[in-house]
């Protein structure tokens, strides 16, 4: 994955992993696949995405120099909220490939590039099922075929925002939803999982994988990040991708009934509730204590003019599924109006070890 979202990722990049592949012999789009995360024009800006999409489409017509495969055949799209800007997307890829077939004389592909939808905060999860009938429903309203969908679900991202049970139970009912929801609409799903090694991002590790594996039926990928890659024996990477080939084909997806569902909309609203109720508490001085730690990659600035930063918790969306009335109060009453930019999971994280507090022990005690 080439991580445009959010980072000073070079704009050559792309075309210099793929051209790189094949003059090593690897045949990009067939043999292995390079998926660039583009940036949200909603979080970031419509030239940053635009700005990726040249440099994909730059790659793919370099690439035709070598052979007839293309390389690229997917973006993912991060911070999705709606089928709307799913769509709004779409269409903007349409216009840098219709540049791209003027100028330089570039086969015209309707399809050109899949968006893999990147699902990141606790009520769109619990919302999937809406945002990918909508998406398929309109991409298909405006004639593009749609005979699979990938998406992609955050573990980070909902831990930092509304806790780490949280996080765990949102994924659970998304992959359920998403499974249902397909049957409708007659499309297969692959979905990915995004998660990092500590407990906190997602606890994939050689020595957890078969937990993770029953904890998120149906899975198809599961992100391999840096944490794994680089902080543990090269054995066991490669134990646990081989643990992976095995596994992921044939996972099966869990449907829950309408009152599971209920029962986790519970549960994620007490475990919200609590720890929001610690969060907004210490999150000013671990924001502080996140500007500290060291960045491993040239990231856009937390609080500047080209940067961005996470949106704060909505714990009154999930107030909305929830029945049990002292929890529903509880979650409109926490104040959200504080301003304070979020740090990004990776350094929340971090910070929280540093001072000895892990934390996904934050808000789990009293759920």
């Amino acid at each position: 994955m080439i991580d445009f979202e959010g980072k000073l990722t070079p704009y050559h990049q792309t075309a210099q992993i793929v051209i790189g592949l094949i003059e090593n012999g690897i045949t990009p789009g067939k043999e292995v696949f390079v998926t660039p995360r583009v940036a949200n024009a909603n979080e970031e800006t419509a030239f940053r995405q635009i700005m990726a999409f040249l440099s994909i489409t730059e790659t793919i017509v370099s690439a035709k120099e070598y052979n007839d495969i293309q390389p690229i055949i997917e973006v993912i799209l991060p911070m999705v909220s709606s089928a709307d800007e799913l769509i709004e997307v779409k269409k903007r890829i349409d216009s840098v490939a219709k540049l791209a077939e003027k100028e330089f004389k570039m086969k015209k592909n309707k399809n050109l590039l899949q968006i893999i939808p990147l699902i990141e905060e606790v009520p769109e999860l619990l919302n999937i099922d809406s945002i990918i009938y909508q998406f398929v429903t309109k991409l298909r309203n405006n004639d593009y075929p749609v005979d699979y969908l990938r998406f992609m679900l955050g573990r980070s991202d909902p831990a930092l925002s509304y806790g780490n049970v949280s996080a765990v139970l949102a994924n659970r009912v998304a992959l359920s939803k998403a499974y249902k929801i397909a049957e409708s609409l007659n499309i297969n799903i692959y979905p990915i999982f995004g998660g990092g090694a500590l407990p906190f991002r997602g606890h994939v590790t050689l020595e957890n994988i078969y937990n993770v594996l029953e904890t998120y039926p149906g899975l198809k990928t599961i992100t391999i990040q840096s944490g794994l890659r680089y902080d543990q024996p090269r054995t066991k990477l490669i134990e646990l991708i081989k643990i992976l080939n095995n596994e992921l084909p044939n996972s099966k997806a869990h449907f829950c009934s309408e009152t599971e569902y209920q029962q986790l909309y519970n549960y994620v609203g007490i475990f919200t509730a609590n720890y929001l109720d610690a969060f907004f508490e210490i999150i000013p001085e671990v924001a502080k204590l996140s500007d500290y730690i060291p960045k491993q990659r040239d990231r856009l600035a937390r609080k500047s003019g080209v940067g961005y930063a996470r949106d704060i918790a909505r714990p009154e969306e999930i107030a909305k599924l929830v029945n049990i009335e002292s929890i529903k109060n509880k979650l409109n009453k926490l104040n959200t109006d504080k301003k304070f930019a979020l740090p990004r999971a990776i350094t929340f994280t971090a910070s929280l070890y540093s001072v000895g507090l892990p934390p996904v022990f934050i808000g789990t005690g009293r759920g």
